[in-house]
């Protein structure tokens, strides 16, 4: 999120944060809390450098909602987990970089 907050802040211009909240009969658990504990921080840390966030929660398969959320996008920053993604497990970073026209900035999470 501080990296997204930091372009915008130079640049400028606005955040908008996504959350997706994956089905939670893919995962056993219900997402929703830690993905609106998430963009509470983004909102909170965004009002330090005044950057305008609009937040947006929602459900169903990241790559997608990723995808549609980002189609006027002009730069996609996207965290990145520890587990390195491989040619078979691409991750969503890697799906998004093959289908979006927009740049997209991946940072490790906790940067």
């Amino acid at each position: 999120a501080r990296a997204a907050i930091d372009v915008a802040a130079y640049g400028k211009g606005e955040v908008t944060g996504v959350a997706v909240v994956t089905p939670m009969f893919l995962t056993g658990s219900d997402g929703r809390t830690a993905a609106l504990r998430s963009l509470t921080r983004l909102r909170e840390e965004a009002g330090v450098q005044s950057v305008t966030v609009h937040r947006k929660l929602r459900q169903g398969n990241p790559v997608r909602v990723l995808l549609d959320e980002s189609a006027d996008a002009d730069l996609i920053v996207l965290g990145t987990a520890d587990r390195p993604s491989t040619m078979l497990r691409p991750g969503i970073a890697g799906h998004l970089l093959a289908r979006t026209p927009a740049s997209v900035l991946t940072v490790p999470v906790g940067s």
